[in-house]
């Protein structure tokens, strides 16, 4: 009777294990250092073409951790910096848009930022509907080469500096989590339509040093 009520309390103990650990990432790992500079040390990707090549105009991401905050750098190359015009937790992806989300076992984070440092921020379970009504704490600085929403002038580049603290996903630094970018890019006006409007990185599990 011993034996069986062990046994019994075993399998329980492993069906519980297995209910609740999280399923583990097949995705390539992407190392993120310790550094407040992600601009200059940060862990780097290039946003690429569905074959893999890298993508026109160019786009990358970068990252680092420090103190619990995760900073990300996004850089975008572009002749034609266009903005929604949405408020913060609108529809940035009306205009030039980042699409960056961090996914840990069935919950998903996103951050969307336009040229213009807006952020609209969501969460979500599985593949329901995404909660804008979460808030993250993140913050951003922004810096645009060129004239934000004047069309016909040649503008050059904008980059985003993301801080999000780390705790609003709840993620650790022993933790992992899957890592997607998109980049979406307004055609400028009159102009051609883009042949890749929306190249995004490879996806990738980060872990931190």
């Amino acid at each position: 009777m011993i034996y069986l009520a062990g046994s019994i309390a075993i399998a329980v103990a492993v069906f519980a294990y297995v209910r609740l650990r999280k399923p583990k990432s097949e995705l390539p790992v992407l190392h993120v250092p310790r550094t407040t500079d992600a601009e200059k040390s940060g862990a780097r990707r290039l946003l690429v073409r569905p074959d893999g090549s890298e993508a026109k105009p160019y786009s990358d991401v970068r990252l680092a951790h420090e103190g619990g905050t995760l900073h990300v750098v996004l850089y975008a190359s572009d002749h034609d910096i266009v903005t929604s015009g949405a408020p913060a937790d609108g529809p940035m992806w009306k205009g030039d848009d980042f699409h960056v989300v961090f996914t840990r076992g069935t919950t998903s984070f996103a951050f969307d930022i336009d040229p213009k440092c807006t952020i609209t921020d969501g969460k979500r379970e599985a593949q329901g509907a995404w909660n804008y009504a979460w808030q993250s704490g993140a913050k951003a600085t922004c810096d645009t080469d060129g004239t934000v929403d004047e069309p016909g002038d040649n503008d050059e580049e904008w980059v985003v500096d993301l801080d999000i603290p780390m705790s609003a996903m709840d993620l650790g630094e022993k933790d992992t989590v899957d890592l997607s970018v998109r980049r979406c890019d307004i055609k400028e006006r009159g102009g051609k339509p883009l042949v890749e409007p929306c190249p995004q990185i490879t996806p990738v599990s980060l872990t931190f040093d």
